[in-house]
């Protein structure tokens, strides 16, 4: 074949620079690099093979070769409009990797495409990865003191699937026994290509947590020809999120939200915020823009506190929020947790009881009673608050009352 070949042949050195471009359209960036270094070996001025390598380490996001590449390009052919395109994208993305980004042009750029993927760079900011403990395993923690709303780091999604990307089906694992919608099924099949493709990059991605089934063994690597797609699967079954389209909890922008209602989250796998365990009180906040994940200080926070997300809706009563992190195999020892906890669980039953009742009568209640005779409308909302509150003061709870955000918000509507 044509990759043992010389390259000094120019016949060979042009089929070469072809496949090199057809690896770069399928995102096959290691594939397309070695092509294009076997050219420049026998023939270093060759414009496209360096043009191609640039766009190589762009795509592996390796700026600082890119940078490199696209400054011998320049020297060549000073007046080459693809280099200088390249060269400013190279340097605003090196620029990024400091956290500083345009975030409203980021914005306007998401909005162009439902399924977007921005070509904006990671930031890794004042944290760094540590072993919490032999219970918890690794966490993510700060290496210096931090105000409230700063930047922590800005990650983009080593894989992302859109709704509209996959169709609705379900994928059920052998090994784990775990049951997940279509777009985390072809999201893993998403990250088994770009393994395959780019095996460079398995060394990161093999870094991230399996499942507690997986403690103590040796983590494989990837090649060209073999991957262990079981160990891919279990990966991102634990740390895959849910982008919402909002970026935001789609239940505080959407009380009437049913829990059964179609999901419309993609699903991302992000390297470095995979790394943050989870707390339902979490102490940093994330947002989405496109498929770059931003998180940032909830709080004034001090060096070497860990960091922590929530891998539930808090807006969940403690036994759902609880199912959601069975598969985990942890208990969550939060604030709203330990208050959960410590209530009679027929008070929780009742709650609950009396949440579901309010999910079922909203829409009937606001949307059309409201029209119709609005002072029973409100009066309707009152009693159900009223009964949704008094479980709160039976068992003494004057903090973390969150029943009471979606109907009020409803309310305040």
């Amino acid at each position: 074949g044509i990759s043992s070949s010389e390259t000094s042949d120019p016949e060979i050195s042009l089929l070469k620079l072809n496949r090199s471009q057809a690896h770069l359209k399928v995102h096959h960036f290691e594939g397309a690099l070695n092509d294009c270094q076997d050219i420049l070996k026998n023939d270093p001025s060759n414009i496209k093979a360096l043009y191609r390598c640039v766009k190589a380490f762009y795509g592996l996001e390796n700026y600082d070769e890119a940078l490199v590449q696209v400054k011998k390009l320049l020297k060549i052919d000073l007046k080459n409009v693809d280099g200088h395109r390249e060269l400013t994208s190279i340097v605003t993305r090196i620029e990024e990797k400091k956290g500083l980004y345009n975030f409203n042009q980021m914005i306007e750029e998401a909005k162009k495409s439902s399924t977007s993927r921005l070509h904006n760079a990671s930031y890794v900011g004042p944290v760094q990865i540590t072993e919490i403990s032999t219970e918890r395993g690794r966490g993510l923690v700060l290496t210096e003191d931090v105000r409230k709303g700063q930047l922590l780091l800005c990650s983009k999604a080593f894989s992302i699937t859109y709704p509209t990307e996959c169709s609705e089906v379900y994928h059920f694992n052998a090994v784990t026994k775990l049951v997940e919608t279509g777009d985390h099924g072809v999201n893993t099949a998403q990250v088994i290509n770009k393994l395959q493709n780019n095996p460079s990059l398995s060394s990161s991605f093999f870094q991230l947590y399996a499942g507690q089934h997986r403690i103590g063994e040796t983590p494989p690597t990837a090649t060209a020809e073999a991957i262990d797609s079981f160990w891919v699967s279990d990966i991102c079954s634990m740390n895959t999120f849910g982008v919402s389209e909002d970026g935001v909890n789609p239940s505080l922008i959407q009380p009437t939200k049913s829990k059964s209602s179609k999901n419309t989250d993609a699903a991302g796998l992000f390297l470095l915020p995979s790394f943050i365990n989870h707390a339902c009180c979490e102490n940093v906040i994330r947002s989405y823009i496109g498929d770059m994940m931003i998180v940032r200080a909830a709080y004034d926070l001090t060096q070497g506190t860990e960091l922590f997300l929530t891998y539930a809706d808090i807006l969940l009563q403690y036994e759902e929020r609880t199912k959601c992190l069975d598969k985990h195999k942890f208990i969550c020892t939060c604030t709203l947790c330990e208050l959960d906890r410590a209530e009679p669980a027929a008070i929780r039953r009742k709650r609950k009881l009396l949440l579901d009742k309010y999910q079922e009568k909203y829409r009937f209640i606001m949307l059309e009673q409201i029209n119709q005779n609005p002072e029973k409308a409100i009066r309707d909302m009152l009693k159900m608050i009223t009964n949704i509150e008094y479980t709160y003061k039976e068992s003494g709870r004057e903090n973390y009352r969150l029943g009471l955000i979606e109907p009020l918000m409803a309310l305040g509507k």
